[in-house]
Formats: C-alpha cells, sequence, structure tokens
C-alpha cells in the first residue's frame, strides 16, 4: 500500500504545480527518504518531513505544504488507507504544460494551419466527467460488477466540447476521430504535432481518482461475499473499468494558435473490429460497413509529413526536435511499416513486485 501512498503523493504534487520535476525540486530530499522506506515505511509528522529536505527554509516547499500534510496522514499507519481523496467536482485547475503533445483530427492541414484548434463551446470551462462508478447498461437488470461499487472513483475524461483535447502518446492520437461514420472508418486522417504553452493535467486527476478507487475496491472485495461470478473473475472487470482511461494520457487546453502547430502526419488506419448493417439491393441482401470498434484497436500507418510553414517554435530545441521525429517517421513512411492502435488496457499492468 506504501507504493500506492508514494505514487498518491507524487500525483497530487503535479497537481499542485504541474511542472513539478522529484530530481529539481526542493522535495527531493523527502521524495528520496520516501522511497528508500517504501517496503517498511514509518510514520512521519509535517515536520519530520520537511526535515528531510536538504533546504528546510526553502519558500518553494510551502506551496506544497496540503500534499505533504495529506501523504503523513496516511504513511507508514499501516493497514489498507486510501490516499486521501482530494479531487471535487467537474472542474480542473490550469497550469503550465509546456511540451510537445498529438492531436488526431479529420480536418486537412491547411484549414487548421490557418485557423489553430478551438474548443467547440468557446465560453465553456473544461468539464471532467465520469469520474465515479455507475452502472451505465441500457439493462435495468442487476449488474453484479459495478453495482456493487457504484460511487467508487475511477479515471475520468473531458467533456469533448468543453476543451481542445490532446495527449503525449502519438499511438492514442491515431485513434481520433474515432471511427463512428462508414467516412471516418475509410478515409485518411491527420495527426498533429503541437506545441501547449498551458493547459489542464487532467491525467494527473485521472491517476489520483484511480488509485482512490482502486484502494477502496481492496477494501470492499476483502469482505465481499462469494456469489455466481467467481472473485477473480469480477475484481479482473472492476480494474479495468476504474483504469480503462488512463492509457489515453489526456492533457487539454482552451485553444491551439495556428503558429503553435508544428505540422502534421498523415494516416490510414486499419481497424481490427468493423461493424457492419444489412441492406438490401437489387434484391440481394448486403453487409454494409457503418463503423468499427476502436476499443478493439488495430494498426495505422504514417504515409507523409506536411510541415507548417508559419510554425514559431519556443526555442531552436523544440524545432529540432520537430525535425528528428518527422525524419524518423521516413522508415514507416518508406517501407509501409505500420504501428500498433492502443486498447485500454495498454494504461495499465500487472505489478511484477515481490
Amino acid at each position: 500500500m506504501a507504493k500506492n501512498h508514494l505514487l498518491g503523493f507524487l500525483e497530487d504534487l503535479k497537481a499542485v504545480n504541474p511542472d513539478f520535476r522529484a530530481s529539481t525540486s526542493s522535495l527531493k530530499g523527502l521524495i528520496q527518504h520516501l522511497e528508500r522506506t517504501v517496503t517498511s515505511p514509518q510514520p512521519l509528522t509535517y515536520s519530520g518531513a520537511v526535515g528531510h529536505c536538504k533546504q528546510q527554509g526553502d519558500a518553494r516547499i510551502a506551496k506544497y505544504r496540503p500534499a505533504i500534510e495529506r501523504m503523513v496522514s496516511v504513511w507508514g499507519h499501516g493497514g489498507i488507507r486510501p490516499y486521501p481523496a482530494i479531487r471535487t467536482g467537474a472542474s480542473l485547475k490550469h497550469g503550465g504544460i509546456k511540451r510537445l503533445c498529438f492531436r488526431g483530427d479529420d480536418r486537412p492541414p491547411d484549414l487548421i494551419f490557418a485557423g489553430g484548434f478551438t474548443k467547440r463551446v468557446a465560453d465553456a470551462k473544461p468539464k471532467y466527467r465520469g469520474y465515479q462508478m455507475a452502472n451505465t447498461a441500457f439493462s435495468t437488470a442487476a449488474d453484479p460488477v459495478r453495482d456493487p461499487i457504484q460511487g467508487f472513483s475511477r479515471a475520468g475524461d473531458l467533456d469533448p466540447d468543453s476543451a481542445v483535447c490532446i495527449t503525449p502518446d502519438f499511438r492514442v492520437a491515431a485513434l481520433f476521430p474515432l471511427p463512428t461514420t462508414p467516412e471516418r472508418l475509410q478515409q485518411s486522417c491527420f495527426i498533429y504535432l503541437v506545441y501547449v504553452e498551458s493547459g489542464y493535467n487532467t491525467n494527473a486527476r485521472q491517476v489520483l481518482d484511480a488509485l482512490e478507487g482502486l484502494s477502496k475496491l481492496t477494501q470492499f472485495e476483502g469482505t465481499e461475499a462469494p456469489g455466481a461470478i467467481p472473485k477473480a473473475q469480477l475484481h479482473q472487470v472492476r480494474i479495468q473499468d476504474i483504469q480503462q482511461n488512463l492509457y489515453g494520457r489526456e492533457l487539454a487546453t482552451d485553444s491551439i494558435p495556428p503558429s503553435s502547430i508544428c505540422g502534421a502526419f498523415r494516416v490510414t488506419r486499419t481497424w481490427a473490429t468493423v461493424k457492419h448493417a444489412r441492406q438490401w439491393l437489387e434484391g440481394a441482401e448486403i453487409r454494409v460497413p457503418t463503423g468499427a470498434d476502436y476499443k478493439d484497436g488495430g494498426s495505422f500507418r504514417v504515409v507523409q509529413w506536411i510541415p507548417n510553414p508559419k510554425a514559431a517554435y519556443p526555442s531552436e530545441a523544440y524545432k529540432t526536435a520537430v525535425e528528428e521525429l518527422a525524419k524518423e517517421m521516413a522508415g514507416p513512411m518508406a517501407n509501409g511499416d505500420g504501428f500498433r492502435l492502443p486498447v485500454h488496457t495498454d494504461g495499465y499492468a500487472a505489478s511484477t513486485a515481490t
């Protein structure tokens, strides 16, 4: 459980400061102490925790006090205690991102290079949704998987109308736009490479929510009575539901100006599971593709790099990184090698710790 507390603390710090880096932080000494003692944690007070920092009087420590207090409330106290919940409501804190990200879109580069990306509802505030377990089945029948844990915290995601969603994961961006129509199923689309100055760290919130949900699930399943479905099967489905959105590594911003768009990779996609509808044509029944199930993944191939001639980079280093990435993709473009589209279970893996 201490490993979960350490992960929760690190994500808590990132929520306070999106630019947090353990290697250069004023809390470096404290974090090193927690890492050394994670297998046999001992209780700490706030002052004791700060005492592990090299510069205990560093003014930068003050802003982390709420997170440190949350950490010491569970660290080394034994038992199964979730990291304290700190996320309430559907709002997200705005902060620095300052990194290159990707966004999948079917609109052509000429249009995007000219107008950039803006959210669909101009005055909307980013809305974080789906962060609690719920029975979303259309049937009113009892759901033995979700009904017992309704209300448990889980990784949510952003309402796409309320922000411009992005990801640092190239493969995740290739899923978008989702193949919900015959046109999107067949046509090529684009992965835009963008520089994002500031925005919303959705993924940090997702990780914290998932950790809290998993802690509560462990407590609940420890006393849950056996039922018709084996406990191991219930557990596997539940953890997938709690963690599934983590694989998207979602970030968001209010807008991306044209000058912050470095360029676009044109890609073609092949989906593992294509959906069909039955139609009649001249007296014969035919099956017509209507879309695909993105959750089953597939593959995609980069076929072209289109640079934005008006891109402005925050430094020469960013420009060099973009040029090297575009060059690296020349191999797949030339020989036809593809990339695997991600699936939900890419967001987590079973622990190998002993």
